[in-house]
């Protein structure tokens, strides 16, 4: 009877060891409120000196100027637009074009100006003039791709303002090439080195580009002179995790919050940085504030319920855990998580009855939480109740993530039944479908030996 015993409890304690309780900080993600980057095509207008008129235009160029100088741009397109070789069909120079393109932009008509740079590269191909407004009209459309390919082909023909670059930057970054992104922006900081928007935009590049030590001192730099900047404080916090560095992270964080960080992630994210490297209790404050807003869900909760159960911190599990249950938005999914939840907390506090109810209340929501399914069989197995467990068991062993789980379950009931035949089979099936555990090959030299041991 004591080795049916001592295999009973081995056989329990291998079935529990495939569920892994993550830990409350190991996945953590910080919002980090990017600046608004704003892209207009409103700047001066521009020539190139590779695009010049004809001879027919210079009459419509003299009518022009006045109106180009006084800025007065809408009389200007209306000149080009009635002149003479418009109303003769006679392609316009891509000097005209290019002009016209720019007023079009500046009235708003992005299309009509899209074709007008399209029709002056015709002409003039490397006209990086042309590339560059057509990518900036791209860019404004969120046609990102047509955008970033305009755009290089403008700095391939000899573009080297800071207004290409600094789009270039943008887009590479919104592309996922962070590499390219960082050269872009620190062109267009050598033109402008105390533009924000390019300082933070360098900033997000070299982070997104694996860079962190010289993300930290950009980042060290421009935090001299903007400390009250929440969104400064909250990168700090992101380049801290990537570094595994929690308690810069935290700190960080508290930073942000302090200057009104309203973001429930990263309420969430100070939370469970709390919970191994700080206050248990600012923790608690910091969900109850995203629980009271609403702006906490079970899939979220799940892993730090978990890790309070499992250090026995049941008071501080609960407390997160029953305003989930009380409220009435969950979909039947994440009740059943919470009811899961309930169950392993009142299991663990001795509280039997409360938790086979759960289990069962997790199974009825859902009957695919294999999870649900496998902490009822083991329970229903402690109160030797085996038809029950190994129904719940064979209902776990169709899930793929619980398969290894419900056939020790089923061994333990087969165990329980003194059915030992049994029990072998499916131990050695567990061992065929998931090799290389050591565990279960003791398991069945255990079970083999109390095979001999019992044979007549």
């Amino acid at each position: 009877m004591g080795s049916r015993n001592t295999l009973h409890s081995t056989l329990l304690k291998a079935a529990g060891a495939c569920v892994v309780v993550p830990l409350a900080w190991a996945e953590i993600e910080v919002r980090v409120d990017e600046p608004a980057y704003t892209f207009a095509a409103n700047g001066e207008l521009t020539l190139d000196r590779d695009a010049k008129i004809v001879a027919s235009e210079y009459a419509l160029a003299e009518q022009l100027r006045p109106a180009l100088e006084a800025g007065n741009y809408v009389r200007a397109l209306r000149l080009i637009d009635s002149s003479a070789q418009a109303a003769t069909g006679e392609p316009p120079s891509a000097a005209l074009l290019l002009l016209a393109a720019q007023l079009r932009a500046l009235k708003g008509d992005y299309a009509s100006a899209i074709e007008d740079y399209k029709l002056a590269l015709v002409q003039i191909p490397q006209l990086a003039t042309a590339h560059s407004g057509l990518g900036t009209l791209y860019l404004i459309n969120d046609q990102h791709e047509l955008a970033q390919r305009a755009l290089a082909r403008a700095v391939q023909y000899g573009a080297s303002d800071v207004q290409t670059y600094a789009q270039l930057g943008y887009l590479n970054l919104r592309l996922s090439n962070p590499w390219s992104a960082v050269n872009a922006y620190e062109r267009a900081l050598m033109l402008e080195p105390d533009n924000e928007a390019w300082q933070r935009g360098l900033l997000s590049a070299l982070s997104a580009a694996g860079h962190n030590v010289t993300a930290r001192t950009l980042l060290r730099e421009i935090l001299e002179s903007r400390l009250d900047d929440a969104s400064l404080w909250q990168q700090r916090a992101n380049l801290a995790l990537m570094e595994d560095d929690p308690l810069t992270a935290l700190a960080s964080l508290e930073v942000s919050l302090r200057l009104g960080d309203k973001n429930s992630a990263n309420r969430l994210a100070a939370a469970q940085l709390h919970l191994s490297h700080g206050s248990r209790q600012r923790a608690s404050e910091l969900l109850q504030q995203n629980l009271a807003a609403g702006e906490l869900d079970v899939a979220s909760l799940y892993p730090i319920i978990e890790t309070l159960r499992v250090e026995r911190d049941y008071s501080a599990a609960s407390e997160l855990l029953v305003p989930l249950l009380r409220s009435g938005g969950l979909s039947r999914a994440e009740s059943a998580l919470a009811y899961l939840l309930r169950g392993k907390l009142a299991r663990d506090q001795g509280e039997q009855q409360v938790a086979l109810g759960s289990f069962r209340r997790a199974v009825e929501l859902d009957p695919t939480n294999g999870a649900a399914l496998v902490a009822l069989g083991r329970l229903y197995v402690g109160i030797g109740d085996v038809g029950r467990a190994a129904l719940a068991f064979e209902r776990a062993e169709v899930i793929p993530e619980h398969a290894r789980a419900a056939l020790l379950g089923r061994a333990q009931v087969a165990i329980e039944r003194r059915d030992y035949t049994t029990a072998l089979k499916l131990l050695r099936e567990a061992s065929s479908k998931f090799p290389g555990e050591a565990s279960l090959d003791r398991h069945i030299d255990s079970l083999v030996n109390l095979t001999t041991a019992v044979a007549p």
